[in-house]
């Protein structure tokens, strides 16, 4: 069957909006929500598992930091209770009531103000230290001091206490400078009271660089003193006192000592900070962190994360991508082909494809395909057939009626010519012409007329008797033998007898009218892996290229009185069985023509 080609509309370009479009898109929106799902959880998880140790570890420091600021603090204190036990200790300072409690001289008073320098450092260590008598008398001080050191004390301090023991004063501020008033009496030998030593140690001079030392805090970290009042005692930053925790922070901070808690400062920013109270002095040492800085790693973290996520995001949609190309092509080039087919290119098929999955369906899509060329095949021969069957039969109608009125004349002439020997053998040309044309008339009719299979079982062995006895006339004219060979082992052929029988006779016949006299034909059947084979052989010339080219269509004949339609009718048969005819030459010499039939099981199926 060939088509015109010429006019056939051009493949439309695949289009986003078609179904291998809307595939594509699909598997690829699907392959992007399996895959970032995952990553997104993933992401969410590990974000907060990184808060998390971010968090912890930023506690940790903030509470190691707290730690060590206060051994600052109880070592500062320790450094100012031994600097007075030293003095305590030294002989001198048991003379500052002199003997018998006479005041002491100025050689005394001057050794113990030497002392008492020494231990002052230029007041950088205390804002004032001086030695009183048993009486409240002030006996020596140090050149450094600037205030009356009793004035940190609610009571008197030559009122003395118990013996070995350094005792606290107030917390007070003076010109800017916060002091912790401190007292060591002083004890004679016989253990009577003779003075006491006083100091006010130097908290914002000596403590409040310890405390404002960068060491582990960073560029925001800030320690400081709170009095139990919630007065800032030493400045978070040098050479400022600002507050940065308010008073409900600090409440807060001294409920819950030592643990980490995030507040709002007083200018605005967000805190991290912990607190804890020095029993000895009652102060509150704050330890704070601005929010930012401590949390800074977990932003280069969410920083990093976007970045990977961006990457791998980048990643997976060109993956996608390809993936969804590659699932969309196996559709795009069946939408190709199935196009170019309704063009009318009718031959066109599928090459192959990668994967077991797509050259599954591809074997699939082209077994349909043929099967449907093999289907519109047969429509348009049925077609063609009922129009030839119906033209065939209107013929055939009117020349019948002519035709046997030429013959019933003819006998008539014949009759009236028979002592003519030259009028007798025209009228016997004639006779035979009439014959002939009834005989092309019977062909044309079966031809085209439609033909209903009836299906039975049917042994070959019966067949094979009644092609015999159709052609026996033939084969004793011509002297030729026709051995039947029988290789079907007793199975049954299911075919419409009379139909296979009448196309074996017309193929046996054919064999035995081209085999010289004498020759031979053979009648053979054998299974095959689609049907049964039924082939007729015989030792005649064979076929030439044309002839069997074109020897099965109707009105072919190498015959001198052949219709051209014998072989015709037997494809119709074979076909109409489902099944094909072919021919050949045989290797040895002859003619080889096979008719091939599906197996009794299909073809009681088809039926």
């Amino acid at each position: 069957m060939t088509y015109d080609t010429h006019n056939a509309p051009a493949p439309r370009p695949r289009s986003g909006n078609g179904l291998t479009g809307s595939l594509t898109q699909r598997v690829l929106g699907w392959l992007l929500l399996i895959s970032l799902a995952p990553l997104v959880v993933m992401a969410a998880q590990g974000y907060h598992c990184a808060s998390q140790a971010v968090t912890e570890k930023t506690e940790n420091h903030i509470h190691a930091v707290l730690q060590a600021r206060h051994a600052l603090l109880d070592h500062w204190l320790l450094e100012r209770r031994n600097e007075l036990e030293l003095l305590a200790a030294a002989p001198v300072m048991r003379q500052v009531c002199g003997h018998e409690g006479d005041p002491p001289g100025d050689a005394v008073r001057a050794e113990i103000a030497g002392m008492l320098n020494a231990v002052d450092r230029d007041g950088s260590a205390h804002l004032a230290l001086a030695v009183y008598g048993a009486g409240g008398e002030r006996m020596a001080r140090s050149s450094g001091t600037a205030a009356d050191p009793r004035e940190w004390f609610e009571r008197p301090a030559g009122l003395g206490g118990p013996p070995g023991h350094v005792y606290r004063g107030l917390t007070r501020q003076l010109d800017g400078q916060t002091g912790l008033g401190l007292a060591r009496p002083i004890f004679a030998e016989d253990g009577h009271h003779v003075g006491t030593i006083v100091a006010v140690a130097n908290v914002t001079g000596s403590l409040e660089p310890l405390l404002q030392a960068r060491a582990g805090m960073g560029d925001t970290g800030r320690a400081y003193l709170v009095s139990p009042d919630f007065e800032t005692l030493t400045a978070p930053f040098a050479g400022t006192q600002t507050q940065t925790a308010g008073r409900e922070a600090l409440e807060t901070l001294r409920a819950s000592p030592g643990q980490v808690m995030e507040y709002e400062a007083p200018n605005g920013g967000r805190v991290l900070g912990a607190a804890i109270a020095d029993p000895s002095t009652e102060w509150m040492l704050t330890v704070e962190m601005d929010h930012g800085e401590a949390m800074a790693w977990l932003s280069i973290l969410a920083w990093r994360a976007a970045l990977t996520g961006a990457a791998t995001l980048a990643v997976l949609i060109l993956a996608a991508l390809l993936v969804s190309d590659r699932l969309g092509q196996p559709l795009r080039e069946l939408t190709r082909v199935a196009r170019l087919i309704q063009g009318g290119r009718s031959g066109e098929r599928v090459g192959p494809m990668a994967g077991g999955d797509a050259e599954e369906v591809r074997h699939a899509f082209n077994s349909m395909l043929d099967e449907l060329q093999r289907k519109q095949e047969e429509l348009v021969q049925t077609a063609t057939l009922a129009s030839i069957g119906e033209l065939s039969s209107s013929i055939v109608h009117e020349m019948r009626n002519p035709l046997s009125s030429i013959k019933m004349n003819m006998q008539a002439l014949d009759r009236a010519v028979r002592d003519d020997a030259a009028l007798n053998e025209l009228a016997g040309i004639t006779r035979g012409q009439v014959h002939r044309l009834e005989a092309m008339l019977d062909d044309l009719l079966q031809y085209g007329r439609p033909v209903e299979i009836q299906r039975e079982p049917a042994s070959f062995a019966a067949l094979a008797e009644d092609v015999l006895h159709q052609v026996a006339g033939a084969m004793e004219e011509r002297n030729v033998r026709v051995e039947v060979d029988n290789g079907l082992n007793g199975a049954e052929l299911w075919v419409d007898r009379e139909q296979v029988c009448r196309a074996l006779t017309n193929v046996v016949l054919n064999a035995v009218q081209a085999t010289p006299e004498g020759g031979q034909v053979w009648l053979c059947a054998r299974p095959e892996s689609s049907g049964v084979l039924l082939e007729v052989r015989d030792t005649g010339p064979g076929f030439g290229d044309e002839a069997r080219r074109r020897l099965f269509k109707p009105f072919f004949t190498t015959k001198p009185n052949g219709t051209g339609l014998g072989l015709a009718n037997v494809r119709k048969i074979a076909e109409l069985h489902g099944g094909r005819v072919e021919a050949r030459n045989a290797p040895d010499g002859g003619a080889a023509v096979s008719l091939l039939l599906p197996a009794a099981e299909a073809s009681g199926a088809a039926a």
